[in-house]
């Protein structure tokens, strides 16, 4: 049953926090947070869409507009750089205004800024909408992702942090579908029509989602946060379930938020290691695949419908990938969901970088197999991440990782707007392989695991 307090006034600020967080842990699966996850999962995956859209857009756009490979690779990157800016600024929103806010504001960006985008005249208005877009998908996703996870239970977080994750992967492979089908049938803006309906979801998060309860108590706002819960072990005990005693940990006195604390003695080695698997991932996954759809028109010479084709197969390679951690990482731990698919990827990239990249069918196995590894590689870190910082950094912690994210996600695709042109395609290849097997190492030497233990007790 359902701890009765005694008024804000009965309890300590640290035991506030320890007694929320304690009844959370012993929480089975509520209404509240079926819906929480259904709409914040539905943001992210148009989250996903948009990001993605460009890839599809881009052989079009260089026939429309002649672009030249360097302008191909700046229109990849440069919605990262707002989504660089987006994941730092909604991580302070998130930490000061809170989680369902800073979604809130971020979804709202990216949709409208969608609609916008469609009606671009040219490619430097184009590039400006997508830095401003940018912004508000670099904040969405990982402040969705602690905001989920702060409403999970230790056991089964993994899970359900990956159901959400899931979303993104399934949101690329829309957004090549529709690439395929849409862009011939009605032109690419249609692509960007589509990526403003999230628009809609505005509605529910400011309406139908309740706020975090962990972030609630560590800005003294324990009345409300108790509410939330109380709520929830009410949904628990009507559907006939039954609730242990909550187990309270000894209250630890709350400390507030500072960036620099990431970089602290206890935290650096964290945020570094953190940052390793996010640039080396995003390289690989954004400079590669991302480029394949406008490699197919201008490299291999395809008709537009068919490198849309083969984009699509490896988008579900990609996908698939996504449900590997799903079933696994509460059983096997987080660390080697991370360390053998990098491994995997850095062997097939130097394997095709050994062929000479001449041959469509094995440039395609070969992309596609790396897909697969980064799709389980992008899906894992958003549940490793938050768990490695408390919950007064947690939204902190993730938005900073998310911004070596973006920076990945920037040089990927502009250095391979460079390189190619000048060096090759193997030459890419190679570099990114490179990168992915000094991840391998300095992740096996230096992660922690995370599996099944309680978020307070990860991070002091």
């Amino acid at each position: 049953m359902p701890v009765q307090a005694a008024g804000p006034g009965a309890l300590t600020l640290p035991q506030q926090v320890a007694d929320i967080a304690a009844r959370i842990e012993r929480l089975p699966h509520t209404k509240t947070q079926i819906s929480l996850r259904a709409i914040v999962g539905a943001a992210l995956f148009f989250d996903a869409f948009d990001g993605w859209a460009m890839s599809v857009i881009a052989p079009v756009l260089v026939r429309l507009w002649h672009l030249h490979p360097s302008d191909v690779g700046l229109l990849l990157s440069i919605g990262a750089f707002g989504q660089l800016i987006g994941s730092l600024s909604f991580g302070w929103v998130a930490e000061r205004l809170g989680r369902r806010t800073a979604c809130t504001i971020s979804v709202a960006i990216f949709a409208v800024v969608s609609i916008l985008c469609a009606f671009a005249p040219n490619f430097q208005t184009l590039l400006v909408l997508r830095v401003i877009q940018g912004v508000g998908l670099g904040g969405e996703l990982p402040i969705g992702a602690a905001y989920i996870s702060e409403f999970a239970a230790a056991k089964g977080r993994g899970f359900f942090v990956l159901i959400y994750q899931n979303l993104f992967a399934f949101g690329i492979l829309l957004c090549a579908i529709a690439g395929r089908f849409l862009i011939p049938a009605i032109g690419w803006k249609g692509m960007f029509f589509v990526g403003g309906i999230p628009a809609i979801i505005v509605f529910f998060l400011r309406f139908y989602v309740p706020e975090s309860p962990r972030w609630l108590t560590t800005r003294g706002r324990y009345d409300e946060a108790n509410r939330i819960v109380t709520k929830m072990e009410q949904e628990a005990m009507m559907a006939g379930k039954e609730l242990p005693p909550p187990e309270i940990k000894p209250a630890v006195a709350e400390q507030k938020s500072r960036f620099a604390e990431l970089f602290s003695s206890f935290y650096r080695r964290r945020t570094f290691i953190l940052g390793v698997i996010q640039f080396v991932t995003i390289f690989g996954n954004f400079g590669i695949v991302q480029w394949m759809p406008t490699l197919y028109v201008t490299l291999f010479k395809m008709s537009l419908e068919r490198a849309l084709t083969l984009s699509l197969i490896t988008s579900c390679f990609n996908f698939v990938s996504s449900v590997a951690p799903t079933l696994f990482c509460d059983r096997i731990g987080r660390k080697a969901m991370i360390v053998w698919p990098m491994l995997f990827a850095a062997v097939v990239s130097f394997a095709l970088f050994l062929t000479g990249a001449k041959n469509v069918n094995v440039v395609v196995a070969g992309v596609s197999l790396a897909a697969f590894c980064f799709g389980n590689l992008a899906t894992i870190v958003y549940v490793y991440t938050p768990e490695n910082y408390p919950t007064r950094m947690r939204a902190l912690g993730t938005g900073f990782n998310a911004f070596i994210l973006r920076i990945g996600s920037i040089c990927g695709p502009y250095a391979a707007g460079l390189v190619i042109p000048a060096f090759g395609f193997t030459s890419f290849i190679l570099i990114v392989a490179l990168l992915l097997l000094i991840g391998f190492v300095l992740v096996l030497t230096m992660a922690i695991e995370t599996k099944g233990v309680a978020l307070e007790q990860l991070a002091p």
